[in-house]
């Protein structure tokens, strides 16, 4: 569903103190913790966005100014979708070392994409 929305999705993670681990009630085990955060790493990449990880003030602004920064150089490209109904992957490069593109996996076509 977040694909079909069509627009990026980025995830910050806030890391809580180590003590918080293993005792208190809203705990959470380390293997439960890895499966969400690929969960929300895979929908975010998926959209074309990005997840971050934060423990400190610090960290959680200059995660917010990496967001903004990616938001202000972001490119609409355009091109003919398939006929065909269905997942199409769709896949972005460029020339240039140490640019990267970063966008939504594919799109989905027929007469229910893009509706809510």
């Amino acid at each position: 569903m977040a694909s079909e929305i069509d627009v990026p999705v980025y995830v910050v993670a806030i890391r809580v103190g180590v003590d918080r681990i293993g005792g208190m009630p809203d705990a959470v085990s380390p293997a439960d913790a890895a499966s969400s955060q690929a969960s929300l790493d895979d929908l975010a990449r998926w959209t074309g966005g990005a997840m971050f990880t934060a423990g400190t003030p610090a960290e959680t602004g200059l995660v917010a100014q990496r967001i903004l920064t990616e938001l202000r150089h972001q490119y609409l490209i355009a091109f003919e979708a398939s006929p065909r109904a269905g997942w199409h992957c769709a896949d972005g490069r460029v020339r240039k070392k140490n640019v990267f593109v970063r966008a939504r996996g594919g799109y989905m076509a027929g007469t229910h994409a893009g509706t809510l």
